[in-house]
């Protein structure tokens, strides 16, 4: 072979071997740029997923807080996802009801450039709740969230509300668009008709001639002073009719009288509460009956320690829960405190599987801190105040709160009387059914209004805390 032939070789071979190089470089380049895609792509469709579920979920609420019906399946066509003006992607949903009772499925699948994800998760409803309306009032309503500035950042401090909200008189604000720091998850209904003073009187007639036993005697304003005291009882025996529709025990018989005799004289016969027992609250001296300001808290040491088993207390006078991120009561069971004065409790918490009922013929004054998980959301409270009902500072409570005066709701407080302290308040709708007489708490007076959901979802199963939902891929 002459020496220009095997340089030659030496050429083609070298040349081949570049090629080949340059072949294989190409191709896992190209099959590297092509796994891009196609995890980009399924990424894409699996956001796009989880944005038609939702959509779905916010969907389905929505018929929740309007009281509507969910008619099975509930479907989204193709639905475009666009960022910036360009589309990367779509989703179709479908929600329908499951095997399971009462739980729906949400099933949304997003598609990028031809690839396809599926998600799904499930919720536990019921078709039909009813429950205490969430916020409620005679008087005017006012709810003032605050938003400070701490060094470079911004903190917002609001409220957060389920609706319905009914009010007998104006309510401030009365949108979330009025209000930046006050949200609502349903209407807001000012001087609404369909609220009214909370009465505890036996009946019209009882009201109307200050009947507060309902026995049929009663003594009239004989002097004309506008009022019915000792001075207008004519003889003895009027004296003791007086005398027994004075169950206050004060100088007067007015709506107070039926307060005490509501709860110490009717609620307290078995044949007319759903517990079908004597509650122990018939005057002094009675199991659960306490005479004067009271205060209650976990540790019995310095105040009062409800007895075993109790389900009701009455507290002639005013009624005090100290500070109490626990099971205050150390029972697993509903407990009702009835106090003719005022009632104040600070971070209100209960068991996840009972019911706090305060009811109070002066004001209800509440106020903490919204601890999140640690100390928030566990059972249902339920508060009605006679007179006015205020919340300062945060919390987080599920249930009721009517007032048949002023509602007043600030997030905001003074520490020492000058110092301001901030915590976000949010008020949710109770989480327990009242479909029937016997599922409603203890203590509650006839009329107590409440509202009807044909759909309601519980909550997601299976999945996080806080309402957030862990998506199933598949």
């Amino acid at each position: 072979m002459t020496k220009k032939g095997f340089i030659a070789i030496i050429v083609f071979s070298a040349l081949a071997v570049i090629i080949l190089v340059a072949v294989v470089i190409v191709t896992l380049g190209s099959g590297e740029i092509i796994q891009i895609r196609t995890s980009n792509d399924s990424q894409a469709a699996y956001y796009a997923a989880i944005a038609g579920a939702e959509d779905m979920y916010t969907r389905l609420r929505s018929v929740s807080d309007t009281a509507s019906q969910v008619v099975w399946p509930e479907s989204i066509s193709a639905t475009n996802v666009q960022i910036g003006g360009a589309t990367v992607g779509s989703y179709s949903v479908v929600a329908d009801i499951t095997s399971q009772a009462n739980v729906f499925m949400i099933s949304s699948t997003g598609t990028a450039n031809g690839r396809s994800v599926t998600v799904t998760t499930k919720y536990g409803f019921t078709s039909s709740y009813t429950n205490g309306l969430p916020i409620g009032a005679v008087g005017p309503m006012s709810l003032t969230g605050h938003r400070i500035r701490l060094l470079f950042w911004w903190l917002t401090y609001g409220i957060t509300a389920d609706g319905p909200i009914e009010c007998g008189s104006t309510v401030t604000p009365n949108s979330s668009t009025n209000g930046v720091y006050v949200t609502y998850s349903g209407t807001v209904a000012e001087n609404s008709t369909d609220v009214s003073p909370m009465s505890f009187w036996m009946s019209p007639s009882a009201m109307t001639n200050l009947d507060v036993n309902n026995d049929g005697q009663y003594v009239t304003d004989t002097n004309g002073d506008g009022s019915v005291t000792a001075a207008d009882a004519q003889d003895a025996a009027q004296l003791a009719i007086f005398t027994a529709d004075n169950v206050a025990a004060d100088t007067v018989i007015d709506n107070k009288d039926a307060f005490v005799y509501y709860y110490t004289g009717y609620l307290n016969q078995p044949q007319n509460n759903p517990t079908g027992t004597d509650l122990g609250i018939s005057g002094p001296g009675d199991t659960n009956y306490y005479s004067g300001d009271t205060n209650f808290g976990p540790s019995g040491v310095f105040s009062a320690t409800v007895p075993s088993g109790s389900q009701i207390v009455f507290v002639d006078g005013d009624a005090s829960i100290v500070f109490n991120a626990q099971d205050w009561w150390n029972n697993e069971s509903d407990l009702t405190v009835i106090a003719t004065g005022d009632i104040t409790i600070v971070q209100p918490w209960n068991g996840s599987n009972d019911r706090l009922n305060l009811i109070s013929y002066g004001d209800i004054y509440t106020g903490g801190f919204n601890l999140g998980d640690v100390a928030n959301v566990q059972g249902n409270i339920n508060m009605l105040a006679c007179g006015n009902f205020n919340a300062i500072l945060g919390g987080s409570t599920n249930g009721s709160n009517f007032a048949n005066g002023i509602t007043t709701i600030d997030t905001e407080a003074e520490l020492f009387g000058f110092l301001p302290i901030y915590s976000s308040r949010d008020i949710n709708q109770g989480t327990d059914s009242w479909a029937s007489a016997a599922d409603k708490p203890l203590g509650l007076p006839p009329g107590f209004p409440v509202v009807t959901k044909q759909f309601v979802i519980n909550q997601e199963l299976g999945g996080g805390s806080g309402g957030y939902p862990i998506w199933q891929r598949r």
